[in-house]
């Protein structure tokens, strides 16, 4: 079934994953803005969020697309025919949308370069239990491992 949705923006998802915002809008054009693109109005209905960006654009465009209902009651949006219609009518609401999907990406981004620098600095305190445990000899190892675990885990 070809339906308009409009582009609402990134939001983090679980395991700092992309998610993409759309919601289903049901009314028809209202006009032109100055650059000529149709402009929008209606009511935003269930909203849709997928992997991906669908089409490569800024929160607040409006698509054409043709939505496919899957049998386990999910939706997919087909290959073809994703186009750009024209634009949601409340230049506010775009800006609105705009600054939370870049706030919610440079949180994710801020989030990924913490989990990244930890990462490394884990690596760093542990070098030296490394070198440690590649002098000890191969009789001894188990031995110094259960140490180390003891040592690890103590009160």
């Amino acid at each position: 079934m070809k339906t308009r949705i409009v582009y609402i923006g990134f939001q983090p998802g679980a395991n700092l994953k992309d998610v993409h915002v759309y919601m289903h809008i049901q009314d028809e054009a209202t006009g032109i803005d100055p650059n000529g693109f149709k402009t929008y109005r209606g009511t935003l209905r269930d909203t849709m969020t997928f992997g991906k960006r669908l089409v490569n654009c800024e929160p607040g465009t409006v698509l054409e697309v043709e939505i496919n209902d899957e049998p386990d009651g999910g939706r997919s949006v087909a290959g073809a025919g994703r186009t750009i219609a024209g634009l949601w009518h409340s230049k506010d609401e775009r800006q609105e949308w705009i600054m939370a999907s870049r706030v919610a990406r440079t949180s994710r981004d801020a989030q990924r370069k913490i989990k990244r620098q930890s990462h490394q600095d884990l690596k760093d305190l542990i070098e030296p239990l490394r070198q440690a445990y590649k002098r000890v000899g191969h009789a001894h190892r188990a031995a110094w491992i259960v140490t180390l675990y003891k040592l690890i885990t103590r009160p």
